[in-house]
């Protein structure tokens, strides 16, 4: 809208190197409430006036589909339209959960820029490795749970590729509810393609009752990923871009975002705090929290606990 562009995209756009779009809801789901049009047409109009808006500013438009091709249709569905959208929307990056997918999109046309998704689980080089040999990807996002693992960053850079990373979206690490989250938001697009209706079937994209109960129960499980404005001066050489959660948020709330981090010095978020020993702490800690508990004594949650 003129009014994301007016207040997010223009004051900041110095600090901005791509913004994340869903692929169109009749592609494929997407991990969010579709809010767009329902004809692909219309969104195509929109997306357009974006990217020209975009275009001297040098930021890049980046589709993402974080949703997994189950079927030979979906995958071929999903390739065909990378290809369109890259020829509608030049330099524009495609941002895939599915290697395979991404793979075969780059075997037809080998000028794509492929990368993976947070959701593709890149976790160290072997995973890494697989998209730059196999989708001709120039950079990984890394998989959410290495965010606060620099030796494991460190070695995937190693293989020449650039880094982005998702710092802010407050997910427990290792869900065990990863699954079953996707399952809903397929099932919410479906029926918002089905009704006409997208954002008003928000209940299946929200965070699954079980993950957001260990979560609230265990609010310092996500310090293991939680990627806090004050780090980020700590992560210079290791990541090339940053990206901050907020398709379905406010501007005001984009902003404050923004803001934060082009700080770096904020050191909380809306459930912890963190002390500075925290980052070398959990740097080279095992992850075995109910051994260790070293977090559990020391961060400082924000907000009341939730009992078992």
């Amino acid at each position: 809208t003129e009014d994301f562009l007016e207040a997010v995209i223009a004051p900041h756009a110095p600090l901005i190197s791509e913004i994340y779009l869903p692929f169109h809801i009749s592609v494929c789901h997407t991990a969010r409430a579709w809010h767009g049009p329902f004809d692909l047409r219309v969104n195509d109009d929109i997306v357009r006036g974006l990217y020209e808006f975009l275009q001297p500013h040098g930021i890049k438009l980046n589709f993402v589909a974080n949703l997994p091709s189950s079927t030979g249709s979906d995958k071929a569905r999903l390739v065909n339209e990378v290809l369109r959208l890259d020829e509608l929307f030049d330099g524009s990056v495609f941002t895939i959960r599915s290697l395979e997918t991404a793979a075969t999109a780059w075997s037809l046309r080998n000028t794509l820029d492929l990368q993976s998704s947070t959701l593709s689980h890149v976790n160290g080089p072997a995973a890494a490795w697989y998209w730059k040999h196999y989708a001709g990807s120039a950079g990984v996002t890394i998989d959410r749970g290495i965010n606060r693992s620099p030796d494991v960053i460190a070695a995937i850079r190693k293989l020449g590729l650039k880094i982005r990373m998702v710092v802010n979206d407050d997910c427990i690490p290792s869900c065990p509810s990863e699954d079953d989250h996707m399952s809903d938001l397929a099932l919410g697009g479906d029926l918002g393609l089905s009704r006409g209706t997208g954002g008003g079937l928000m209940q299946y994209a929200r965070c699954r009752p079980f993950a957001q109960g260990v979560k609230r129960q265990f609010p310092w499980m996500v310090v293991q990923k939680e990627i806090l404005p004050f780090h980020l001066p700590r992560l210079e050489g290791l990541v090339d871009q940053v990206k901050i959660t907020g398709r379905c948020a406010t501007n005001e709330y984009v902003v404050d975002c923004i803001e934060r981090y082009s700080e770096a010095k904020a050191r909380e978020n809306s459930l912890f705090r963190e002390p500075d020993e925290a980052w070398d702490r959990v740097a080279t800690c095992d992850r075995a929290c109910e051994a260790c508990r070293w977090c559990e004594e020391n961060i400082e949650v924000r907000g009341p606990k939730m009992s078992n």
